[in-house]
């Protein structure tokens, strides 16, 4: 997500290298981050109690997944039967140290609970390390030992492993068939590959500004993570450029462009003077996202970026990089420009 404003070539540069002590200080971070995961045998709920040392502050997370929605439209789907007191999907994350196991909710904003349970009236509060030998909310299997874990890197493999173990755990229980493995020819092999490397390049918050061709990039962000995509034009001199149109995962569209099309862009930033006017304009919308142009032409560079613009030049650059990808904006993000 960019940062509203305008920034000149000095002020990117700098927000560049605090970006990259950021980096450092919060990787080092990280690293010291204790996690302790309780995994109930029975249903795979998971509960995780971490105590942050750097900050004196304390985080649950309580995850459960029956995993219905991906194998219900199978041809071979059937449930299983089972007792479990709580049936459906429940997920939260909140910074507190209990958690009533009558019904699986969090006990907010108390260090030490000494209330009623807000959604069950339960009393039956336990400490989010303390959980060995205590019943599972969801079916009332006692918990065994929880696994430690040092350092954010390493939980997030544990936990994507355990997600995946518990995925086919209740595969089986549904009676689904085990999917064929899909086998990819050696051309798509190395497709992925080059895909990898044009998206690692791209995502460096230098590429643009430290690029020794001309950029036009032109990127929408949705705070929720849906219908974020990005837009790049890439060219030298007066020759034909390179337009990508993705997501933060996959290029969608990578094809030569005519220098024409990419003069019609050109227009449009010299038409608003967009290297030397102040084009910022303070917006608050409906909707959470935030639209970036970032060009670097010839010596000039310029990043514009805004809250929810309903027009001006960034709804105009961004309706005709889309346009040349044969798309419409609306079909990539309903929201934009309401």
């Amino acid at each position: 997500m960019s940062f509203e404003g305008e920034k000149n070539r000095e002020e990117k540069l700098k927000e560049i290298e605090e970006h990259k002590t950021w980096l450092i200080e919060n990787e080092n971070e990280d690293k010291q981050r204790d996690f302790l995961i309780f995994v109930c045998s029975e249903c795979g709920l998971r509960i995780t109690f971490e105590k942050n040392k750097n900050r004196n502050t304390t985080g649950m997370t309580f995850i459960y997944q029956d995993y219905k929605e991906y194998f219900i439209n199978n041809s071979d789907f059937e449930l299983f039967p089972n007792k479990y007191k709580i049936r459906k999907i429940s997920t939260w994350g909140a910074p507190t140290s209990y958690i009533c196991l009558d019904c699986g909710h969090g006990v907010f904003n108390e260090e030490v609970p000494t209330k009623e349970c807000e959604q069950c009236g339960s009393k039956i509060f336990t400490k989010g390390n303390e959980l060995e030998g205590k019943l599972c909310p969801i079916c009332s299997t006692a918990f065994s030992k929880g696994l430690e874990i040092l350092g954010y890197e390493k939980y997030c493999e544990k936990r994507n492993e355990i997600n995946n173990e518990w995925w086919n755990i209740y595969r089986e229980r549904y009676k689904v068939k085990k999917p064929e493995p899909v086998i990819f020819t050696e051309e798509e092999n190395l497709e992925e590959k080059r895909q990898n490397a044009i998206m690692k390049i791209h995502n460096e918050k230098d590429f643009v500004i430290n690029n020794k061709n001309n950029i036009i990039f032109f990127r929408l962000d949705d705070a929720f993570w849906e219908g974020s995509f990005n837009c790049l034009l890439e060219w030298n001199n007066k020759n034909n450029g390179n337009f990508l149109l993705y997501d933060g995962c996959e290029i969608w569209i990578d094809k030569n462009i005519e220098y024409e099309k990419i003069e019609n862009v050109l227009k449009i930033l010299a038409r608003y003077d967009y290297f030397n006017k102040k084009l910022y304009k303070e917006k608050i919308g409906l909707d959470g996202y935030t639209v970036t142009l970032e060009v670097k032409y010839e010596k000039n560079y310029k990043e514009l970026a805004m809250w929810c613009p309903t027009d001006g030049i960034l709804k105009e650059i961004g309706n005709l990089l889309v346009e040349y990808a044969g798309m419409n904006i609306k079909e990539l993000y309903e929201y934009a420009w309401e």
